[in-house]
């Protein structure tokens, strides 16, 4: 139990509706992967079409953003969530318009892009603003005591065959990770303990990134927390039951990963992640390495040029490698803007993201982990950035000055 946080303020006369408002657009973007995991099974139910539950998805928070503007249209967040989304649609309109390799990736990735430009821009400008975290994370811990069930629920129904290990890891990773922060920082019921440990469960059947983040970024926050809380009695009890429990973690890995993946395989389920680590096959490239180096050789013989949005996947494509992408930002920034434009941005990004960790105030330390772990961290082996809504929200947080030492 973190001694750093207090126990959420989930009511509290101090905040006024339109933090309120903000609060729950906030809230419902960064569990946004998970709720759409909901809404897509119940649509494909239903309707026999997931992607209608995304379309619910998406215009419900287009709407919602929507009344934001209409009801605090004067105000410094409205008009940066206004210039953010002006910003982004003309970075696409350039491309577009200018850079004819982009124009059928635009138009195939247009859903995504648009959500991006929509609600990824005005979340990003909203919790570059925020202040109220107790508030938010008050909200949260109400939507993930209903989302986690749900989810065990809609995967049981579903069955590992509908998501696919990379679709669930995607949706899950954020759900387990914010549940991890508000279970190890605020005061929770046992309840509350048990649903954060189905969630981590749940991140099993997602694919090796799911399971590589979920584990590494518990890990460095426990470190966090080992040098950070005072030293007492249940501390070391706890430190030592945890090294007796690496040790025999170590000694012992084999035969207890084959003992977790016989229990899934008993109820019925399959664990891409688990079934990698029986075969020693986790850190596995997964032929990675050939498509960095055709991204490396485009980068060397283009230098500085600026080629446009999806250059990466245009140039593979003619490489042999169709519908494949260089599943790392750096290489696409590189490959879109050139080496000169390029390096700024990544340069930008990773002293965004340093400045981010050591100068955030110690309550929010382990968040910034849990963020920029979410919205940066897996895009260094997998996905792409220009269309992330929470890549954007990460960097919007990141830029926040209410989340450093010293400012209130």
């Amino acid at each position: 139990m973190g001694k750093i946080l207090s126990k959420p303020q989930l009511t509290s006369p101090d905040i006024d509706k339109k933090t309120k408002y903000i609060s729950y657009l906030i809230s419902f973007q960064l569990l946004g992967s998970s709720i759409g995991a909901i809404l897509r099974y119940l649509s494909f139910r239903f309707f026999n079409n997931s992607n209608i539950g995304t379309y619910i998805y998406v215009i419900s928070m287009s709407l919602a953003l929507g009344m934001y503007l209409i009801k605090y249209p004067i105000n410094r967040t409205s008009k940066k969530c206004l210039r953010n989304t002006i910003c982004f649609l003309l970075l696409i309109a350039v491309s577009y318009c200018f850079f004819s390799t982009s124009q059928s990736y635009i138009i195939d990735n247009s859903q995504t892009l648009l959500e991006a430009a929509i609600i990824g821009m005005f979340c990003s400008a909203l919790i570059s603003e925020y202040t109220s975290w107790d508030y938010l994370f008050g909200i949260i811990r109400k939507m993930l005591f209903i989302l986690t069930p749900a989810l065990l629920i809609v995967y049981i129904l579903a069955g590992f065959a509908y998501f696919g290990a990379m679709s669930w890891g995607i949706r899950i990773t954020p759900l387990c990770l914010i549940y991890y922060y508000v279970v190890r920082s605020y005061k929770t019921s046992i309840i509350e303990k048990i649903f954060f440990a189905i969630s981590v469960v749940l991140s099993l059947f997602g694919g090796r990134q799911s399971l590589i983040i979920v584990f590494g970024t518990i890990l460095l926050c426990e470190l966090y927390f080992l040098f950070v809380e005072p030293i007492t009695y249940k501390k070391t009890i706890k430190i030592l039951f945890m090294i007796v429990f690496f040790v025999v973690f170590i000694i012992e890995f084999n035969a207890v990963i084959q003992f977790i993946s016989n229990i899934i395989e008993k109820m019925g389920f399959h664990s891409r992640s688990i079934t990698m680590l029986l075969n020693e096959q986790l850190f596995d490239d997964s032929n990675r390495g050939g498509i960095y180096k055709i991204c490396w050789e485009y980068i060397e013989k283009s230098g500085a040029s600026i080629s446009g949005l999806y250059t990466d996947r245009y140039y593979l494509a003619t490489q042999g490698f169709d519908g494949y992408f260089a599943h790392n930002f750096v290489l696409e920034l590189l490959m879109d803007f050139g080496t000169v434009v390029g390096t700024f941005l990544v340069l930008s990004i990773i002293i965004s993201t340093l400045i981010g960790i050591v100068q955030a105030k110690q309550e929010l330390k382990p968040f910034t982990i849990v963020m920029i772990a979410i919205g940066i961290g897996r895009y260094f082996v997998s996905g792409t950035i220009i269309s992330s809504s929470a890549f954007w929200v990460c960097l919007g947080y990141l830029s926040n000055r209410n989340i450093r030492k010293g400012i209130i």
